[in-house]
């Protein structure tokens, strides 16, 4: 872990994604989405049959 990484940060491989070095990166609007969140865990749970009370 870097003394340079920050929290609340996307750090990803510079060359597209796939590799490279890690580089400071923007996190994406569905990535922040709250209802798109709730629906992915709420499928992640039908599927695994895993749920975590709130």
């Amino acid at each position: 872990m870097s003394s340079e990484a920050t929290g609340g940060n996307l750090y990803e491989p510079h060359e597209g994604g796939f590799k490279g070095c890690p580089v400071k990166s923007e996190i994406k609007a569905v990535a922040l989405d709250e209802a798109v969140a709730k629906r992915l865990w709420n499928v992640a749970e039908e599927a695994t049959g895993v749920v975590y009370p709130a």
